[in-house]
């Protein structure tokens, strides 16, 4: 055969008998005689080309990357391929196929067809350039990047100093036990070992079974501090005050020897057959990952857990600059306040107090737990076992729903209600004219449904009980009660005493209708002689006819909105002419949210003209403001009447009772609460504070003694 020496030179890659002679690998087992002629190049620059014959030589041609099977692997090789297999069972449960390498490869798009069309087009398609097998392709942005916090990252090629370890191994030829530890962060709570885990910094790591304590310590830090900065940034823990620790046992690495294999009594146990001597310590790998941390100290979380506060605390600060903040009333700031004026003679039914009240301090800010990131596992097992079939009340009483005809009890000025008195026999009989009294108005009711949560009580009284309700309007009202969609409202209901077993005994049907009519009428006139003081007391400080000291503090207090509801049946048959319809009656009023607005209080009792509360109290300011408008009340009444029994919360008040004077001939004008002897001895109980005085109320004189 003809030597061909144009032939191109064929680099032959690391085929295991590439170093035999030709003849006896492909030449003799052919029956090839041709003379070795053709050069082939090897990968071992040191060795050179060779020669051989042409059927070996088209061999290689045709099938150039043959490999060679290797009597040893190098370190980096056990490496990669732990890391392969260790991949491919993630990608085996995930079903999504992602390559760590991903990081390092060039990914180009396929070239378009020239045949398809531009709009058939779909998404375009992703290849690895560095031959690497099939796989799925990531879109673009999961490609090109990665969160430290929640994926693999280039981190995990990068530990040369495992690598070297198990490249000295491997060198020696001893097979190396390697196991999977989890690399978390953690901070410290008291009297609870093991600490708390941070977000979702875990990441696997491939160790050898006799791992060093400090080789562990070093692994550890470099795996999971990049990723603590980077989700705590711009803070920066401090590693001094941090230690690596050993969660299932809690042991300090930092303190162990640092040769000391802090690991091998997890992996290697001793056979105990019986008969048989002990043997040597057998491999054995741990059912769930070892678990080593880095742990934040408890006085390094503190400082994290502060700068955490100012920070929100600073945000909500810079997002309320622009918001109108509300100051306590005073001298010193009623010139600048703009307030809305209560005018008594053109007050609308809509209209409340515009006096600033004093501003609680803000509530501490709690930060916002993400969905995503891993609960405390101790309060997630107490959620299910606290939220479970087992634990709800499953025999609890179902709120009682029922249709209800809604009367607003309407929001009226004293000169209002002072107008509509008759001043002719003629006028008084006119039906469509206003009255000074509350009155169910079929003209203005309105159709709503009540659902009653018998189980929420709110509270008992003498006479009526309290519980939570919901109240749903059809239309929405356009004041009052139903102003909003399930308004949850206090629903009221009379009786009038309790039975042997301690049940309450309800009125009857009629009976129970004209008490509530008493309690709704109480309710119109408390708004209306608590406005008329309110409005002296704006109109006092705009006008500066006194100054005011700028130390008083003015509440911003209102009567709450009120509605009486009826509950009818319906009615069969034809002689209905003494039949009512009517099976219950409610007092309905807008519930005091007390955990915003504070305590629920009285802070004058019906008794006495008197603070109830104690001069500590935080809320004994409300009480003297309001004895002053009992002084108000009285001396622009002539004597006449004046409010008790003020109670509720820092800023609604509800069930007042109005107080009459005994001249007035008819008994329990305003129910059963007016007290005579209580109203007669108002002028020598009461005792003027600093809002009569700032407001120019003339103190009483006490009625001389005749011996004096």
């Amino acid at each position: 055969m003809a030597t061909d020496n144009n032939l191109p030179l064929v680099n032959f890659t690391d085929e295991s008998n590439a170093l035999q002679p030709c003849e006896s690998r492909r030449g003799a087992a052919n029956g090839c005689l041709s003379i070795a002629t053709h050069a082939l190049g090897n990968q071992n620059s040191a060795l050179g080309s060779r020669k051989v014959c042409r059927p070996c030589f088209e061999y290689y041609v045709r099938k150039p990357d043959t490999l060679k099977a290797r009597n040893s692997r190098s370190a980096p090789d056990l490496y990669e391929k732990a890391r392969e297999i260790r991949q491919q069972n993630i990608h085996a449960r995930t079903g999504v196929i992602t390559d760590v390498s991903h990081s390092k490869r060039k990914i180009l798009p396929l070239p378009r067809d020239p045949s398809a069309s531009s709009g058939a087009m779909g998404p375009p398609q992703y290849i690895p350039s560095g031959g690497a097998r099939s796989f799925r392709s990531p879109s673009p942005s999961n490609s090109l990047s990665f969160n430290p916090s929640t994926g693999y990252s280039s981190n995990h090629t990068s530990y040369q100093q495992f690598r070297a370890l198990v490249g000295q191994s491997a060198a020696s030829g001893v097979s190396i036990d390697t196991i999977n530890i989890l690399a978390q962060v953690r901070y410290e709570v008291a009297n609870k070992q093991g600490g708390q885990q941070f977000k979702t910094i875990s990441e696997g790591l491939l160790v050898p079974a006799r791992v060093t304590a400090s080789t562990l310590l070093d692994l550890t830090v470099s795996t999971v501090m990049p990723l603590l900065n980077k989700a705590v940034a711009p803070f920066k823990f401090e590693r001094k005050h941090m230690t690596v620790r050993d969660v299932d046992r809690w042991v300090n690495l930092e303190i162990e020897p640092a040769d000391s294999h802090v690991l091998e009594s997890l992996c290697y146990k001793i056979s105990r057959a019986k008969g048989k001597e002990k043997g040597p310590p057998v491999f054995t790998k741990p059912r769930k990952p070892p678990v080593v941390a880095l742990v934040i100290g408890c006085d390094e979380w503190q400082r994290y857990d502060d700068w955490l506060d100012q920070r929100f605390t600073a945000k909500e600060s810079e997002q309320s600059t622009n918001a109108p903040i509300q100051l306590p009333l005073s001298a010193s700031t009623t010139e600048s306040t703009q307030t809305e004026s209560i005018n008594s003679s053109s007050q609308t039914s809509s209209s409340h107090s515009s006096v600033l009240r004093p501003q609680t301090p803000p509530r501490s800010l709690k930060r916002a737990v993400p969905d995503h990131e891993s609960p405390d596992q101790q309060r997630f097992r107490e959620a299910l076992i606290a939220g479970g079939s087992r634990a709800m009340n499953k025999h609890g009483r179902i709120p009682i729903t029922e249709s209800i005809h809604i009367f607003q009890i309407p929001l009226r000025t004293l000169n209002n209600l002072l107008s509509c008195v008759a001043t002719s026999p003629e006028a008084s009989i006119k039906s469509s004219s206003p009255k000074p009294y509350f009155e169910c108005d079929q003209a203005q009711a309105q159709l709503g449904t009540l659902s009653t949560d018998l189980s929420q009580r709110l509270g008992v009284g003498s006479f009526k009980d309290a519980h939570v309700g919901w109240l749903r309007m059809t239309p929405l009202s356009q004041s009052g009660l139903g102003r909003i969609r399930n308004q949850k409202i206090a629903v009221k209901r009379l009786f009038c005493g309790r039975s042997t077993k301690g049940s309450l005994i309800r009125l009857g049907c009629r009976d129970e209708y004209d008490d509530t009519m008493i309690e709704a009428n109480v309710h119109l006139w408390s708004q209306a002689l608590f406005m008329s003081a309110m409005s002296f007391v704006s109109h006092r400080v705009r006008s500066a006819v006194k100054q005011i000291p700028p130390s008083l503090v003015i509440p911003d207090l209102r009567f709450v909105d009120a509605a009486m509801g009826q509950v009818h049946k319906g009615v069969s048959g034809n002689a209905v002419a003494n039949v009512t319809s009517l099976t219950r009656t409610y007092l309905l009023e807008e519930l005091i949210p007390l955990e915003v607005a504070g305590e629920f209080k009285k802070f004058v009792h019906n008794s006495e003209a008197k603070p109830a509360l104690q001069k500590d109290d935080p809320g004994y300011y409300i009480a003297e403001f309001l004895c002053f408008t009992q002084h108000y009340q009285y001396t622009k009444s002539g004597g006449l009447v004046f409010l008790s029994d003020y109670q509720g919360s820092t800023t609604l008040l509800t069930d007042a009772q109005v107080m009459t004077s005994p001249e007035l001939t008819l008994d329990e004008v305003f129910g059963g609460g007016n007290v005579p002897s209580v109203f007669s001895k108002f002028e020598s109980e009461h005792a003027c504070n600093e809002y009569c005085h700032a407001f120019g109320m003339t103190p009483f004189i006490a009625p001389m003694d005749d011996d004096t």
